[in-house]
């Protein structure tokens, strides 16, 4: 077997992808009955593939149709692919796929040997010619998989099988006997699997007689690829695709997002309309994206400065709208076509919204970093035109509702669908389509992602969790919610764990002590919890620094601080957790922005059916 392929086996054997490969170096010795049916041999874990006449095989007549061109088999693929590689003539290409599958090899290499130099022999190419061969014929394997249905399940069906080519004929994609002769020269000399595992792993082990059992190899890569692509899609966010508002070339621009959705909150409020976040246009500044709208319009009907400044003195962008109004309705008499000019703060908007994003390098990478989600503005202080004029969570139940899914949910927001009476109050959300749109503009291969949130400072994989899973929910006992008194100092004791991690935060943030003492004075931990993040969404203008490093990392740490006294001052509680022992802790709640980092956005039952659904592994979960 070449290095190439001996590396790619070794890499599938160290990272246990290859469940075959472990289960023929398991201790207990597995005989193999004399007997040519292929059912027994399946039940000993290993497939013997035969020659040409084999689905499996690369030589098995299947035409393979790539970039207007056809291919008799995966065999004549792969060498009128060496042929080009090796700059031969189109003509000699065509002569390949036209030659019967069992003269293709003789017969290119033949071609190979006649366009050498004087004075070299094509020993002296034989690596390059193998690697460039081993290449093709994955890639060959790979389109036959995504063409012949039939191919793909019989390869999907051999599940952890070892696949042993027997071609008599070829010692070098197969073993070089067939399949009689390979069990009898089997049972001849003893052998057990372990040696067989060895031939695979170690060449120098393989007995000269045993061909490469190339092919074989790149079956069983190509098996677990289509395995981990079935796999992976219980795992991914289905995607899909919406006309925009904006427009390309005078059509509008669409736009590609997935089906999670992310609100304008926690460490994304920054992006928000409403977000005080100054930047300059011509050399003016301007507070958020509700000041420079306004201050617009008000150019455009001529308003006197002095009420303009008036605008700009609002520290708040939620009252931006508030105040522009009342002035422009006190000054009705002598500006009575204020009204009909109210449709240009869209585009107003809009443009204020590129210049926030395009010029401040951070919000640029935040809004990168929501990767491809769909993105609502949800607060309560917008109108229906720019918000989704609904919550997340409601969001979120719709969508577990039959017949509701995201792009339908879209198609209402663009007033491209009537919606249901009981979807008439959703809003057009074009602060989200109009970031997305930015998104998929500023977007580029070589964007490297940062965390929301810094990583744990422990190695999950090394505490040695066994295979039980423990779920919980809001109302644990495990979770920071639980109404237990945490005493923080001798003269204070608040009523739960999170009141705890409310105390520090509002400190942290720098929020008014008033607002401190009215959450703590909330005995229910949930209600205490909620206000809070909606004081954050809603009524504050933390600078964006101090809101990441709270996000990222200052949140986290306090609630692993309030645990950590839960634990101590409750030894009860402390027995509940220990009685777990080496379980995997899963807190499972229906996704959320603002706690996407920690729970898993599941519920229990939904969290158990994709862990199963995805065949997932412990040790994936962490």
């Amino acid at each position: 077997m070449s290095e190439t392929v001996l590396k790619m086996i070794l890499k599938f054997n160290e990272t246990g992808l290859i469940s075959s490969l472990n289960y023929l170096q398991s201790t207990e010795p597995i005989v193999m009955n004399p007997a040519p049916e292929k059912e027994e041999l399946d039940a000993a874990k290993v497939v013997l593939v035969g020659d040409e006449d084999d689905i499996l095989h690369a030589g098995y007549p299947f035409t393979l149709k790539q970039e207007g061109k056809r291919f008799p088999s995966v065999l004549h693929y792969v060498y009128a692919k060496v042929l080009q590689h090796f700059s031969l003539q189109e003509e000699h290409v065509f002569d390949i796929l036209s030659t019967p599958v069992l003269e293709v090899v003789a017969k290119a290499y033949k071609m190979l040997e006649e366009k050498l130099n004087p004075g070299t022999n094509l020993s002296q190419f034989s690596a390059i010619i193998r690697q460039t061969m081993q290449y093709y014929l994955m890639q060959g394997l790979r389109i036959r998989s995504e063409q012949d249905e039939n191919f793909r399940t019989n390869l999907c069906s051999t599940k952890d099988a070892l696949l042993i080519v027997c071609d008599e004929k070829d010692s070098e994609l197969g073993v070089g006997m067939s399949d009689k002769s390979f069990y009898e020269f089997w049972s001849a000399n003893g052998y057990k699997m372990q040696d067989l595992s060895d031939w695979m792993l170690k060449e120098y082990q393989r007995p000269k007689s045993v061909g490469q059992n190339i092919l074989g190899c790149m079956l069983m890569l190509r098996r677990h690829e289509l395995r981990e692509a079935e796999r992976f899609k219980c795992l991914k966010n289905p995607e899909f695709s919406f006309e925009g508002l904006s427009t390309v070339d005078e059509n509008p621009m669409t736009v590609t997002a997935n089906c999670q959705i992310l609100s304008l909150s926690g460490v994304l409020r920054p992006l928000s309309n409403y977000y005080r976040s100054i930047f300059d246009v011509k050399e003016i500044s301007y507070r958020s994206v509700e000041h420079y709208a306004y201050e617009r319009l008000f150019e455009s009907l001529k308003i006197d400065e002095i009420y303009v400044q008036q605008l700009r003195s609002v520290p708040y962008p939620v009252d931006v709208a508030a105040v522009g109004i009342r002035i422009l309705e006190s000054l009705e008499a002598e500006k009575p076509d204020w009204r009909h000019k109210m449709a240009k703060l869209d585009r107003y908007r809009q443009t204020a919204m590129k210049h926030k994003i395009s010029k401040n390098g951070d919000l640029r990478q935040l809004l990168l970093n929501t990767g491809n989600a769909f993105l609502v503005e949800t607060n309560p202080y917008g109108d229906d035109v720019w918000t989704v004029n609904t919550d997340e969570y409601e969001l979120q139940h719709l969508l577990t509702k039959p017949g509701i899914d995201i792009s339908y949910l879209v198609e209402i927001m663009c007033r491209r669908k009537d919606p249901s009476p009981t979807l008439k109050h959703l809003g057009q959300n074009k602060t989200g389509i109009l970031l997305m749109e930015l998104r998929q503009k500023y977007a580029n291969a070589t964007f490297i992602p940062y965390p929301f949130i810094a990583p744990p400072d422990m190695n999950i994989q090394r505490l040695g969790l066994s295979n039980n899973i423990i779920c919980f929910t809001p109302e644990s006992i495990f979770h920071p919610f639980y109404p237990v008194p945490i005493i923080v100092t001798k003269d204070l004791t608040v009523p739960s764990p999170i009141h705890y991690v409310i105390l520090y935060s509002c400190r942290f943030l720098g929020l008014k002590p008033a607002l401190e003492e009215d959450l703590l004075s909330l005995s229910d931990g949930y209600e205490a919890w909620s206000r809070f993040n909606c004081f954050l969404q809603t009524e504050t203008n933390v600078p964006f620094d101090k809101l990441k490093a709270y996000f990222m990392s200052e949140r986290q740490k306090l609630i692993k601080i309030s645990l950590a006294l839960m634990f101590t001052q409750h030894p009860a509680v402390l027995r509940v957790l220990l009685e777990t022992e080496d379980a995997l802790l899963i807190y499972c709640a229906r996704f959320s922005t603002i706690e996407s980092e920690l729970c898993s956005g599941l519920r229990e039952r939904d969290f158990r059916r994709v862990f199963q659904e995805s065949q997932s592994d412990m040790r994936e979960v962490p």
